[in-house]
Order: structure tokens, then sequence, then C-alpha cells
């Protein structure tokens, strides 16, 4: 159902962000 793929598309999507923001603060302390 639509809902569900929602559902999906946003749980990945938090993931991802976190992904990114422990990414960005790797760089950060590495520069």
């Amino acid at each position: 159902t639509l809902l569900w793929i929602l559902d999906r598309l946003i749980e990945a999507a938090a993931m991802l962000g976190v992904v990114a923001v422990f990414a960005l603060l790797a760089l950060a302390y590495g520069a």
C-alpha cells in the first residue's frame, strides 16, 4: 500500500540522514 511505501522511504531517509551526519562529523574531525 502507499502508506507502507511511505513508511519504508521515511525509514530509509532517516538511516541515510544518520549516516550522513556521522560522515560529516568524521570529515570535520579529520580535517
